[in-house]
C-alpha cells in the first residue's frame, strides 16, 4: 500500500496517525504498553465519544480498531513512524543553568529573616533575563518537527494586531 495514497489529497496524512487516533507516543514500543494505552482510549472514548477529537473531529472506534494493529505490527509500524514526529526536546539547557546559578546567588541562610518586601525591582532583571534567553535559543528547523504541522499564511493563524 502506497503510504501517500492512503487517503483523501485534501487531507493532511500527518494529522490523523495510528499514534495519535490511538494515544500512543512514538517512542512506545512494548507491546503491553502499547495495548494498555490503546484500551485507556477505548475506555475514554465509551464514556465520551468527543472526549477524544484531532483538529476537532471525534475518533471514532472504527479508527481505535485500525490502528491497533498498525500499531503492534512491526512492519506496519515502521510504516504510520514515516509520519509520526519524534518527541522533541526543548533547549532548556541554558535557562536551567541560569535559574541554578540565580539560585545559589540569591540563597539565603535559613538561620536569617528575609526583610525585602518589596521584590518588583527584580522583574526588571527577570524579563531581561528572558529575554536574553529566548534570542540566544536555537529556533527550529522550520522544515523538520512541529513546525510542519502549522498552517502557514494565508490559510493559517494571521498575526493578532
Amino acid at each position: 500500500m502506497n503510504l501517500w495514497r492512503r487517503g483523501l489529497l485534501t487531507q493532511n496524512p500527518y494529522y490523523r496517525t495510528p499514534f495519535r487516533i490511538a494515544r500512543v507516543p512514538r517512542e512506545i514500543t512494548r507491546h503491553g504498553t502499547i495495548v494498555r494505552l490503546i484500551g485507556e482510549t477505548r475506555k475514554l472514548m465509551n464514556r465520551d465519544p468527543l472526549a477524544h477529537q484531532i483538529n476537532g473531529s471525534p475518533v471514532t472506534d472504527a479508527e481505535i480498531n485500525a490502528a491497533e494493529p498498525a500499531l503492534t505490527d512491526p512492519k506496519r509500524r515502521i510504516i504510520e513512524e514515516l509520519l509520526e514526529h519524534a518527541a522533541e526536546e526543548l533547549p532548556l539547557g541554558p535557562a536551567r543553568k541560569l535559574a541554578k546559578e540565580v539560585a545559589e546567588a540569591t540563597a539565603v541562610d535559613p538561620s536569617e529573616k528575609l526583610t525585602v518586601n518589596d521584590l518588583s525591582a527584580l522583574q526588571g532583571l527577570a524579563q531581561s533575563l528572558i529575554r536574553q534567553f529566548l534570542e540566544q535559543a536555537q529556533q527550529p528547523s522550520p522544515s523538520f518537527g512541529a513546525l510542519e504541522l502549522e498552517i502557514v499564511p494565508p490559510f493559517g493563524q494571521g498575526d493578532e494586531v
